[in-house]
Protein backbone atom coordinates (compact mmCIF):
# COMPACT_ATOMS: atom_id res chain seq x y z
CA UNK A 1 0.00 0.00 0.00
CA UNK A 2 2.74 2.51 0.73
CA UNK A 3 4.74 2.19 -2.33
CA UNK A 4 1.45 2.34 -4.17
CA UNK A 5 0.22 5.77 -2.95
CA UNK A 6 4.27 7.02 -3.62
CA UNK A 7 3.32 5.48 -7.17
CA UNK A 8 0.10 7.46 -7.18
CA UNK A 9 1.72 10.37 -5.62
CA UNK A 10 4.20 10.63 -8.41
CA UNK A 11 1.58 10.27 -10.90
CA UNK A 12 -1.17 12.65 -9.82
CA UNK A 13 1.81 15.21 -9.54
CA UNK A 14 2.76 14.30 -12.91
CA UNK A 15 -0.76 15.61 -13.94
CA UNK A 16 -1.57 17.66 -11.50
CA UNK A 17 1.48 18.65 -9.43
CA UNK A 18 3.34 19.99 -12.28
CA UNK A 19 0.15 22.02 -13.45
CA UNK A 20 0.07 23.57 -9.67
CA UNK A 21 3.67 24.22 -9.94
CA UNK A 22 3.65 25.57 -13.29
CA UNK A 23 0.89 28.51 -11.53
CA UNK A 24 3.35 29.82 -9.25
CA UNK A 25 6.14 29.90 -12.01
CA UNK A 26 3.46 32.31 -14.17
CA UNK A 27 2.88 34.40 -11.28
CA UNK A 28 6.55 35.05 -11.30
CA UNK A 29 7.11 35.28 -14.80
CA UNK A 30 4.06 37.18 -15.86
CA UNK A 31 2.27 40.37 -14.35
CA UNK A 32 -0.60 40.66 -11.88
CA UNK A 33 -2.88 41.12 -14.46
CA UNK A 34 -2.19 38.63 -16.45
CA UNK A 35 -1.58 36.43 -13.88
CA UNK A 36 -5.32 37.40 -12.79
CA UNK A 37 -6.41 36.33 -16.59
CA UNK A 38 -4.35 33.08 -16.16
CA UNK A 39 -6.26 31.82 -12.75
CA UNK A 40 -9.69 32.69 -14.45
CA UNK A 41 -9.16 30.69 -17.52
CA UNK A 42 -8.00 27.60 -15.22
CA UNK A 43 -10.79 28.02 -12.90
CA UNK A 44 -13.14 27.93 -15.62
CA UNK A 45 -11.44 25.13 -17.43
CA UNK A 46 -11.56 23.09 -13.98
CA UNK A 47 -14.57 23.53 -13.77
CA UNK A 48 -16.03 22.18 -17.61
CA UNK A 49 -13.27 19.58 -16.92
CA UNK A 50 -15.40 18.13 -14.35
CA UNK A 51 -18.45 17.74 -17.42
CA UNK A 52 -16.27 16.92 -20.28
CA UNK A 53 -16.11 12.92 -20.53
CA UNK A 54 -19.47 12.52 -18.86
CA UNK A 55 -17.95 10.47 -15.82
CA UNK A 56 -16.25 7.87 -17.79
CA UNK A 57 -13.36 8.47 -15.95
CA UNK A 58 -14.68 7.79 -12.98
CA UNK A 59 -16.59 4.94 -13.58
CA UNK A 60 -13.68 3.25 -15.32
CA UNK A 61 -12.27 2.62 -12.07
CA UNK A 62 -14.80 0.28 -11.32
CA UNK A 63 -15.09 -1.33 -14.63
CA UNK A 64 -10.80 -2.09 -14.24
CA UNK A 65 -10.43 -4.99 -12.37
CA UNK A 66 -12.88 -6.93 -14.54
CA UNK A 67 -10.64 -6.91 -17.98
CA UNK A 68 -7.11 -8.48 -17.07
CA UNK A 69 -7.59 -10.36 -20.10
CA UNK A 70 -9.03 -9.60 -23.56
CA UNK A 71 -12.47 -10.30 -24.03
CA UNK A 72 -15.48 -8.28 -24.45
CA UNK A 73 -14.50 -5.87 -21.69
CA UNK A 74 -11.73 -4.42 -23.97
CA UNK A 75 -14.86 -3.79 -26.27
CA UNK A 76 -16.60 -1.85 -23.83
CA UNK A 77 -13.22 0.25 -22.70
CA UNK A 78 -13.08 1.22 -25.79
CA UNK A 79 -16.98 2.59 -25.67
CA UNK A 80 -15.81 4.62 -22.25
CA UNK A 81 -13.31 6.21 -23.86
CA UNK A 82 -15.11 7.25 -27.15
CA UNK A 83 -17.87 8.94 -25.45
CA UNK A 84 -15.03 10.86 -23.32
CA UNK A 85 -13.81 12.32 -25.92
CA UNK A 86 -17.08 12.81 -27.89
CA UNK A 87 -18.31 14.51 -25.01
CA UNK A 88 -15.29 16.34 -24.51
CA UNK A 89 -15.43 17.72 -27.93
CA UNK A 90 -19.39 18.41 -27.94
CA UNK A 91 -18.83 20.59 -24.56
CA UNK A 92 -15.86 22.67 -25.98
CA UNK A 93 -17.69 23.55 -29.12
CA UNK A 94 -20.71 24.68 -27.10
CA UNK A 95 -18.06 26.43 -24.34
CA UNK A 96 -16.80 28.23 -27.15
CA UNK A 97 -19.97 29.15 -28.65
CA UNK A 98 -21.01 30.58 -25.18
CA UNK A 99 -17.96 32.73 -24.75
CA UNK A 100 -18.25 34.66 -28.20
CA UNK A 101 -21.79 35.49 -27.29
CA UNK A 102 -21.30 36.57 -24.16
CA UNK A 103 -18.72 39.41 -26.01
CA UNK A 104 -15.16 40.16 -25.53
CA UNK A 105 -13.95 40.29 -21.65
CA UNK A 106 -10.09 40.51 -21.02
CA UNK A 107 -10.25 36.71 -20.53
CA UNK A 108 -12.18 35.01 -23.31
CA UNK A 109 -9.30 35.21 -26.38
CA UNK A 110 -7.62 32.96 -23.86
CA UNK A 111 -10.12 31.02 -22.59
CA UNK A 112 -11.55 30.46 -26.57
CA UNK A 113 -7.92 29.56 -27.08
CA UNK A 114 -7.57 26.88 -24.90
CA UNK A 115 -11.33 25.39 -23.85
CA UNK A 116 -10.24 22.17 -26.49
CA UNK A 117 -7.68 20.89 -24.32
CA UNK A 118 -10.70 19.83 -22.05
CA UNK A 119 -11.42 16.77 -24.65
CA UNK A 120 -8.17 15.76 -24.45
CA UNK A 121 -8.01 15.84 -20.63
CA UNK A 122 -10.82 14.11 -20.54
CA UNK A 123 -9.67 11.15 -23.04
CA UNK A 124 -6.31 10.61 -21.38
CA UNK A 125 -8.11 11.03 -17.50
CA UNK A 126 -9.88 7.82 -18.38
CA UNK A 127 -7.16 5.72 -19.97
CA UNK A 128 -4.79 6.66 -16.50
CA UNK A 129 -7.63 6.00 -14.38
CA UNK A 130 -7.60 2.14 -16.08
CA UNK A 131 -4.40 1.51 -14.74
CA UNK A 132 -5.45 3.07 -11.11
CA UNK A 133 -8.82 1.04 -11.16
CA UNK A 134 -5.98 -2.16 -11.67
CA UNK A 135 -3.70 -0.97 -9.63
CA UNK A 136 -0.45 -0.92 -11.90
CA UNK A 137 0.89 2.38 -10.80
CA UNK A 138 4.53 2.09 -11.05
CA UNK A 139 5.09 2.33 -15.17
CA UNK A 140 2.44 4.97 -15.63
CA UNK A 141 3.52 7.07 -12.92
CA UNK A 142 6.88 7.40 -14.12
CA UNK A 143 6.04 7.86 -17.35
CA UNK A 144 3.93 10.40 -16.67
CA UNK A 145 6.16 12.51 -14.06
CA UNK A 146 8.78 12.90 -17.25
CA UNK A 147 6.26 14.09 -19.51
CA UNK A 148 5.47 16.79 -16.30
CA UNK A 149 9.55 18.00 -16.27
CA UNK A 150 9.02 18.60 -19.87
CA UNK A 151 5.89 20.44 -19.71
CA UNK A 152 7.25 22.08 -16.82
CA UNK A 153 10.30 23.33 -19.33
CA UNK A 154 7.50 24.17 -21.59
CA UNK A 155 6.11 26.94 -19.57
CA UNK A 156 9.44 28.19 -18.38
CA UNK A 157 10.81 28.74 -21.93
CA UNK A 158 6.98 29.62 -23.95
CA UNK A 159 5.84 31.79 -21.44
CA UNK A 160 8.76 33.57 -20.03
CA UNK A 161 9.01 34.32 -24.33
CA UNK A 162 5.55 34.72 -25.35
CA UNK A 163 3.89 35.61 -21.99
CA UNK A 164 0.46 34.46 -22.24
CA UNK A 165 0.61 32.90 -25.33
CA UNK A 166 2.91 31.27 -24.45
CA UNK A 167 1.33 29.72 -21.66
CA UNK A 168 -1.43 28.54 -24.10
CA UNK A 169 0.93 26.70 -25.63
CA UNK A 170 2.61 25.05 -23.19
CA UNK A 171 -0.69 23.86 -21.93
CA UNK A 172 -1.48 21.95 -25.25
CA UNK A 173 2.35 20.60 -25.16
CA UNK A 174 1.10 19.48 -22.16
CA UNK A 175 -1.94 17.59 -22.58
CA UNK A 176 -0.95 16.19 -25.99
CA UNK A 177 2.32 14.76 -23.95
CA UNK A 178 0.10 13.00 -21.46
CA UNK A 179 -2.62 11.37 -23.69
CA UNK A 180 0.31 10.53 -26.12
CA UNK A 181 1.88 8.47 -22.71
CA UNK A 182 -1.56 7.36 -21.79
CA UNK A 183 -2.97 5.80 -24.86
CA UNK A 184 0.94 4.12 -25.23
CA UNK A 185 0.20 1.99 -22.22
CA UNK A 186 -3.13 1.43 -22.77
CA UNK A 187 -3.14 0.04 -26.44
CA UNK A 188 -2.95 -3.73 -25.55
CA UNK A 189 -5.83 -3.39 -23.77
CA UNK A 190 -8.66 -1.86 -26.33
CA UNK A 191 -10.33 -4.09 -29.17
CA UNK A 192 -12.86 -2.38 -31.58
CA UNK A 193 -16.02 -0.68 -30.02
CA UNK A 194 -19.09 -2.27 -30.21
CA UNK A 195 -21.33 -0.22 -29.75
CA UNK A 196 -25.01 -2.17 -27.48
CA UNK A 197 -27.64 0.41 -26.97
CA UNK A 198 -28.26 -0.67 -23.85
CA UNK A 199 -24.97 -0.43 -22.39
CA UNK A 200 -24.60 2.98 -23.91
CA UNK A 201 -27.86 4.31 -22.51
CA UNK A 202 -26.82 2.72 -19.02
CA UNK A 203 -23.08 4.40 -19.15
CA UNK A 204 -24.98 7.63 -20.40
CA UNK A 205 -27.31 7.77 -17.39
CA UNK A 206 -24.75 6.55 -14.84
CA UNK A 207 -22.27 8.53 -16.00
CA UNK A 208 -24.54 11.78 -16.12
CA UNK A 209 -25.30 11.16 -12.43
CA UNK A 210 -21.16 10.85 -11.54
CA UNK A 211 -20.91 13.97 -13.95
CA UNK A 212 -23.52 15.89 -11.70
CA UNK A 213 -21.54 15.10 -8.68
CA UNK A 214 -18.41 16.18 -9.93
CA UNK A 215 -19.60 19.07 -11.54
CA UNK A 216 -21.27 20.56 -8.11
CA UNK A 217 -18.04 19.53 -6.43
CA UNK A 218 -16.28 21.23 -8.96
CA UNK A 219 -18.77 24.15 -8.44
CA UNK A 220 -17.70 23.92 -4.83
CA UNK A 221 -13.67 24.20 -5.51
CA UNK A 222 -13.91 26.40 -8.12
CA UNK A 223 -17.34 28.73 -7.97
CA UNK A 224 -16.17 30.77 -5.44
CA UNK A 225 -13.19 32.61 -7.06
CA UNK A 226 -15.14 32.30 -10.26
CA UNK A 227 -18.12 34.59 -8.74
CA UNK A 228 -15.59 36.77 -7.13
CA UNK A 229 -13.01 36.86 -10.54
CA UNK A 230 -16.04 38.05 -13.04
CA UNK A 231 -17.88 40.29 -10.16
CA UNK A 232 -14.30 42.09 -9.20
CA UNK A 233 -12.83 44.62 -10.64
CA UNK A 234 -9.04 45.04 -9.09
CA UNK A 235 -6.70 42.07 -10.45
CA UNK A 236 -4.33 42.20 -7.37
CA UNK A 237 -7.10 40.53 -5.80
CA UNK A 238 -8.22 38.28 -8.35
CA UNK A 239 -4.50 37.09 -8.43
CA UNK A 240 -3.79 37.06 -4.67
CA UNK A 241 -7.14 34.31 -4.06
CA UNK A 242 -5.60 32.51 -7.55
CA UNK A 243 -2.30 32.03 -5.66
CA UNK A 244 -4.60 30.78 -2.37
CA UNK A 245 -6.75 28.46 -4.52
CA UNK A 246 -3.48 27.12 -6.36
CA UNK A 247 -1.99 26.41 -2.71
CA UNK A 248 -5.47 24.55 -1.42
CA UNK A 249 -4.72 22.48 -5.26
CA UNK A 250 -1.67 21.84 -4.13
CA UNK A 251 -2.07 20.51 -0.87
CA UNK A 252 -5.03 18.11 -1.76
CA UNK A 253 -1.89 16.63 -4.11
CA UNK A 254 -1.18 14.00 -1.21
CA UNK A 255 -4.75 13.21 0.18
CA UNK A 256 -5.70 12.91 -3.36
CA UNK A 257 -3.17 10.45 -3.77
CA UNK A 258 -4.12 8.58 -0.98
CA UNK A 259 -7.48 8.73 -2.34
CA UNK A 260 -6.56 6.87 -5.72
CA UNK A 261 -5.24 4.12 -4.22
CA UNK A 262 -8.25 3.69 -1.50
CA UNK A 263 -10.46 3.76 -4.02
CA UNK A 264 -9.07 1.14 -6.21
CA UNK A 265 -8.84 -0.83 -2.82
CA UNK A 266 -12.69 0.05 -2.27
CA UNK A 267 -13.93 -1.53 -5.79
CA UNK A 268 -11.72 -4.63 -5.42
CA UNK A 269 -13.76 -5.35 -1.81
CA UNK A 270 -16.33 -7.99 -3.03
CA UNK A 271 -19.58 -7.53 -2.18
CA UNK A 272 -19.90 -9.82 0.62
CA UNK A 273 -16.85 -8.48 2.34
CA UNK A 274 -18.95 -6.71 4.41
CA UNK A 275 -16.75 -6.49 7.45
CA UNK A 276 -13.50 -5.90 5.39
CA UNK A 277 -15.65 -2.73 3.91
CA UNK A 278 -16.54 -1.06 7.08
CA UNK A 279 -13.14 -1.57 9.08
CA UNK A 280 -11.12 -0.32 6.00
CA UNK A 281 -13.76 2.83 5.80
CA UNK A 282 -13.61 3.43 9.48
CA UNK A 283 -9.41 3.42 9.38
CA UNK A 284 -8.86 5.41 6.23
CA UNK A 285 -11.40 7.94 7.96
CA UNK A 286 -9.13 8.44 11.07
CA UNK A 287 -5.63 8.95 8.99
CA UNK A 288 -7.11 10.89 6.01
CA UNK A 289 -7.69 14.41 7.71
CA UNK A 290 -4.11 13.72 9.70
CA UNK A 291 -2.98 13.60 6.15
CA UNK A 292 -4.67 16.20 4.90
CA UNK A 293 -3.71 19.05 7.71
CA UNK A 294 -0.26 17.68 7.38
CA UNK A 295 -0.08 19.19 3.36
CA UNK A 296 -2.36 22.17 4.47
CA UNK A 297 0.60 23.45 7.26
CA UNK A 298 3.21 22.87 4.49
CA UNK A 299 1.00 24.83 1.79
CA UNK A 300 1.08 27.44 4.45
CA UNK A 301 4.57 27.91 5.14
CA UNK A 302 4.96 28.24 1.27
CA UNK A 303 3.01 30.86 0.97
CA UNK A 304 4.05 32.75 3.78
CA UNK A 305 7.45 32.68 1.76
CA UNK A 306 6.11 33.67 -1.73
CA UNK A 307 5.18 37.33 -1.27
CA UNK A 308 8.75 37.90 -1.15
CA UNK A 309 9.57 35.67 -4.05
CA UNK A 310 6.26 37.07 -6.42
CA UNK A 311 6.42 41.36 -5.45
CA UNK A 312 4.53 43.86 -3.71
CA UNK A 313 1.53 42.22 -5.84
CA UNK A 314 1.36 39.33 -3.07
CA UNK A 315 1.66 40.86 -0.41
CA UNK A 316 -1.66 39.99 1.57
CA UNK A 317 -1.64 36.91 0.92
CA UNK A 318 -0.81 35.85 4.16
CA UNK A 319 -4.88 36.80 5.48
CA UNK A 320 -6.17 34.11 3.25
CA UNK A 321 -3.66 31.21 4.60
CA UNK A 322 -4.94 29.84 7.56
CA UNK A 323 -8.64 29.02 6.56
CA UNK A 324 -6.48 26.12 4.43
CA UNK A 325 -5.73 23.93 7.81
CA UNK A 326 -9.34 23.20 8.22
CA UNK A 327 -10.29 22.94 4.45
CA UNK A 328 -7.96 20.79 3.09
CA UNK A 329 -8.59 18.06 5.26
CA UNK A 330 -12.47 18.52 5.29
CA UNK A 331 -12.04 18.46 1.38
CA UNK A 332 -10.30 15.09 1.91
CA UNK A 333 -12.42 13.58 4.11
CA UNK A 334 -15.38 14.47 1.84
CA UNK A 335 -13.90 12.92 -1.26
CA UNK A 336 -13.36 9.87 0.69
CA UNK A 337 -17.03 9.58 1.99
CA UNK A 338 -18.26 10.07 -1.27
CA UNK A 339 -15.83 8.02 -2.58
CA UNK A 340 -17.64 5.06 -0.38
CA UNK A 341 -20.89 5.99 -1.76
CA UNK A 342 -20.06 5.18 -4.80
CA UNK A 343 -18.60 2.10 -4.20
CA UNK A 344 -22.13 1.16 -2.74
CA UNK A 345 -23.76 2.42 -5.96
CA UNK A 346 -25.13 4.96 -4.43
CA UNK A 347 -24.02 7.60 -6.85
CA UNK A 348 -26.94 9.89 -6.20
CA UNK A 349 -27.06 10.36 -3.00
CA UNK A 350 -23.31 11.70 -3.65
CA UNK A 351 -24.74 13.77 -6.38
CA UNK A 352 -27.57 15.20 -4.16
CA UNK A 353 -24.97 16.37 -1.23
CA UNK A 354 -22.49 17.88 -3.70
CA UNK A 355 -25.74 19.69 -5.01
CA UNK A 356 -26.70 20.74 -1.97
CA UNK A 357 -22.74 22.19 -1.09
CA UNK A 358 -22.74 23.70 -4.78
CA UNK A 359 -26.13 25.97 -4.19
CA UNK A 360 -24.68 26.98 -1.27
CA UNK A 361 -21.09 27.88 -1.53
CA UNK A 362 -22.97 29.91 -4.37
CA UNK A 363 -25.51 31.50 -1.80
CA UNK A 364 -22.74 32.34 0.45
CA UNK A 365 -20.29 33.71 -2.17
CA UNK A 366 -22.63 35.97 -3.41
CA UNK A 367 -23.95 37.06 0.37
CA UNK A 368 -20.39 37.43 1.64
CA UNK A 369 -18.90 38.69 -1.73
CA UNK A 370 -21.26 41.68 -0.72
CA UNK A 371 -20.91 42.94 2.76
CA UNK A 372 -17.41 41.40 3.10
CA UNK A 373 -15.21 41.31 -0.05
CA UNK A 374 -12.29 38.56 -0.78
CA UNK A 375 -12.13 37.69 3.04
CA UNK A 376 -16.12 37.07 2.80
CA UNK A 377 -16.06 34.76 0.13
CA UNK A 378 -12.74 32.42 1.51
CA UNK A 379 -14.47 32.15 4.91
CA UNK A 380 -17.95 31.03 3.24
CA UNK A 381 -15.88 28.43 1.42
CA UNK A 382 -14.54 26.95 4.79
CA UNK A 383 -18.19 26.65 5.98
CA UNK A 384 -19.93 25.63 3.22
CA UNK A 385 -17.09 22.65 3.40
CA UNK A 386 -17.96 22.29 7.16
CA UNK A 387 -21.90 22.16 6.54
CA UNK A 388 -21.21 18.72 3.61
CA UNK A 389 -18.33 17.14 5.47
CA UNK A 390 -21.43 16.74 8.67
CA UNK A 391 -24.08 15.47 5.44
CA UNK A 392 -21.35 13.15 3.95
CA UNK A 393 -20.23 11.58 7.39
CA UNK A 394 -23.64 10.98 8.32
CA UNK A 395 -24.86 9.26 5.15
CA UNK A 396 -21.63 7.03 4.74
CA UNK A 397 -22.31 5.73 8.42
CA UNK A 398 -25.84 4.92 6.61
CA UNK A 399 -24.21 3.20 4.11
CA UNK A 400 -21.89 1.35 6.28
CA UNK A 401 -24.81 0.44 8.69
CA UNK A 402 -26.67 -0.91 6.09
CA UNK A 403 -23.98 -3.54 5.73
CA UNK A 404 -24.41 -4.97 9.15
CA UNK A 405 -21.95 -4.46 11.98
CA UNK A 406 -18.84 -6.90 12.26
Amino acid sequence: MNKNVLYVLLSVFSVQGASHLSQLVLAALLSVNDFAVVRTVESTLLFLSAIAPLGMSFLVVRLAPQYYNKGPRNEELSVYILMAGGTGVLLAATSALTVSLIGPHVWSHYLLLSLWTIAITGVSRTCLNVFFGREQFGLISVTTFIASLISLAMVLTLASRWQLNGWIASKYITEVLVLGVALFFIRKLVGLPKFNLAMVKRLFFEGTAVSLSLIFRSAIDNGPFLIFAFSSADPRQIAAYGIWSTLVAAAMILPASVNSVWLARYANIRDNQKILLRKTHSKHLTLLPIIGLGAAIIMCIVGYALPTVLGAGYTGLHKLLPPLLLLVPLRATNTLNANLLFRRYQVSRGTRLNGLGAALAVFLSLSSLYFFGLCGVVFSTVVTELVIASLFLRHARRALDAEGTP
